[in-house]
């Protein structure tokens, strides 16, 4: 209750020229690195921001992507204006490009500021290999323990979206890599092993602030 995924193949058609436009832009930024447990650590993905000046997560700040914005990301960001019934200026989009079989993103929810709380997240996934988006459903007791798990395969041109109040807050959600059963099978029938994605999300314009005013009481209660 309050937390439902919306699967739809064919939600947006990405032509072949957009798709690599789109993984041009994300390529040429480098993967960002960040700090795990105390050791250096580099993404295992490329990313492109959209419709923000600046990203912050992970302890690291993806910056926003200069010049018009790519046409697959617009029909993105236009699929989800009319779905909510909103202006497409009140979204905004984060590109993951993964363009080896190794590649992946760890498990997480996405509760920072800059996402609207309860407001609907959709990811949109192109390439020729669908990748697994596992969502794992947290304890309700026992952190860092989950209660079920469902590993869903998003196929080229699909979207699905994390929906609903308690979403965030109830599940993680991540991408596989690919197995070695799967690179297998891309590798016989010649198929492209990278994956891209488009995260869609409502914009928060005083997420800054929201951010800002929360650290500044937490230093007043300390």
């Amino acid at each position: 209750e309050g937390a439902t995924f919306r699967f739809t193949p064919n939600a947006v058609d990405g032509s072949p020229s957009e798709i690599a436009t789109l993984r041009g832009h994300a390529l040429r930024n480098p993967r960002l690195e960040f700090q795990c447990y105390g050791k250096p650590c580099t993404m295992p993905r490329h990313q492109a921001l959209y419709g923000l000046s600046e990203y912050r997560f992970s302890r690291t700040t993806l910056k926003g992507e200069p010049g018009p914005m790519p046409s697959l990301v617009q029909k993105c960001i236009s699929y989800m204006a009319v779905l909510n019934r909103r202006p497409v200026d009140e979204f905004w989009a984060l590109v993951n490009y993964y363009p080896l079989p190794t590649d992946s993103i760890a498990r997480h929810s996405d509760d920072e500021p800059e996402n609207q709380r309860g407001a609907s997240i959709a990811t949109f996934s192109f390439g020729d290999m669908p990748r697994k988006f596992r969502l794992s459903r947290k304890h309700p007791h026992l952190s860092g323990k989950y209660t079920h798990r469902w590993d869903l395969a998003l196929p080229n041109n699909s979207c699905g979206i994390m929906q609903g109040p308690d979403f965030q807050s109830a599940y993680v959600h991540e991408v596989l890599p690919l197995t070695k059963k799967e690179q297998k099978y891309a590798a016989e029938h010649s198929l492209d092993m990278g994956r891209l994605s488009i995260t869609v999300r409502a914009r928060v314009p005083d997420a800054y602030s929201v951010r800002n005013q929360a650290s500044l009481t937490s230093k007043r209660s300390a």
